[in-house]
């Protein structure tokens, strides 16, 4: 029996048991819903009034403020500031920085796309500095996992300039990749100063969705049964693993079974990747060898790349576009050699210090 939105005003209105948006979407429709989270984003509440242009003639149509924080135990609740009926099936929640869309999945694919165009359009920009999520330990419990805010600096980079030519496609494909609504693993390995790190920083830069980066001394996190349910509360993000040689080894060489991989390959592809849509990027120095064979499988590898030193062309041009102090590319050059060629060199130098045998 499907309810009608006016016979249970309580569903919005009980401060006694705070309803999550789910539960009311069952209570109002009589059926389980599917969402659609976008957070992260400070919202125009002029959104509001285009829903009404939009779904005002629908009899369901209903506006309810409700109160902006719950806590049920240590669960937090709903954190919406205003409740939407817009049609039959459709449910709409919104606050300052989050939205949430819950909907029949068997209800038509084009109304959620307009939807999302609708709430994307309604997006306040801002000249926040670019930042991204760190996974760090909290509350001082070992298993307990949290995400800090850091900030990135602003670059010049362009991938047109910056690398050869060859990476150009793969950015592309990259790109693509980010923006679809699926999981996947983008493998990015080379010797050092090449400009991997430098990428993940003009991804920062320039992606809007959320960007988790996973520090070196936590890589063993992933093989813990606690890194699943914490990953999971952040659907459709990009995960950085940067030096993760280890992580990738093939199970036929590594010693006991590789908890860690195994995540990985869960997360990227299969059930849990249908789930969570999340992005994966792993990075390394060493060369492209012995690692997991199920990780370079199609549908799961979406992008892989070696960076190498620029050609003497691409170098020539570089250090002309930035009026560099180089006299003259004779060779490859990699953007650390380019860019820092003035640095005091530390090692490698005729006057030892020390005792000479």
């Amino acid at each position: 029996m499907t309810h009608r939105p006016y016979r249970l005003p309580s569903v919005f209105e009980d401060d006694y048991y705070p309803y999550s948006a789910k539960e009311k979407y069952y209570f109002l429709f009589g059926k389980f819903c599917s969402e659609y989270f976008l957070g992260d984003f400070k919202f125009d509440f002029k959104i509001i009034d285009l829903l009404k242009e939009k779904y005002g003639h629908y009899q369901e149509f209903r506006i309810f403020k409700t109160q902006q924080l719950y806590y049920r135990g240590k669960e937090n609740r709903e954190d919406f500031k205003y409740l939407i009926i817009l049609k039959k099936n459709w449910l709409f929640g919104i606050n300052q920085y989050n939205s949430g869309i819950y909907y029949d999945i068997n209800e038509e694919h084009a109304e959620l796309e307009e939807l999302k165009t609708l709430i994307s359009s309604c997006i306040i920009k801002s000249e926040e500095k670019p930042h991204y999520y760190v996974i760090v330990k909290a509350n001082h419990y070992e298993h307990d996992l949290a995400l800090e805010r850091c900030f990135v600096r602003k670059q010049d980079l362009k991938i047109e300039t910056h690398y050869n030519d060859d990476f150009l496609f793969v950015h592309q494909k990259i790109e693509s990749f980010i923006n679809e609504e699926e999981s996947g693993l983008v493998i990015l390995h080379g010797i050092q100063g090449a400009g991997k790190t430098s990428y993940i920083r003009y991804l920062i830069n320039h992606c809007k969705k959320r960007i988790i980066y996973l520090p070196v001394d936590m890589v063993d996190i992933i093989a813990n049964p606690s890194f699943l349910p914490f990953i999971l509360n952040y659907k459709d993000s990009i995960l950085i693993i940067e030096d993760c040689e280890e992580l990738l080894l093939s199970r036929s060489s590594s010693k006991g079974m590789n908890s860690g991989l195994i995540n990985i390959l869960n997360l990227t592809d299969g059930l849990l990747g249908d789930s969570i849509q999340l992005k994966l990027i792993c990075t390394f120095n060493a060369p492209l060898t012995n690692i997991d064979k199920a990780l370079l499988r199609k549908g799961r590898l979406k992008a892989m790349y070696e960076f190498k030193k620029l050609t003497v062309d691409k170098a020539k041009s570089l250090v002309s576009l930035k009026n560099l102090k180089i006299s003259t590319v004779t060779e490859p050059m990699s953007l650390a050699e380019i860019f820092h060629s003035s640095d005091y060199n530390f090692v490698n130098r005729e006057n030892n210090i020390g005792f000479k045998i």
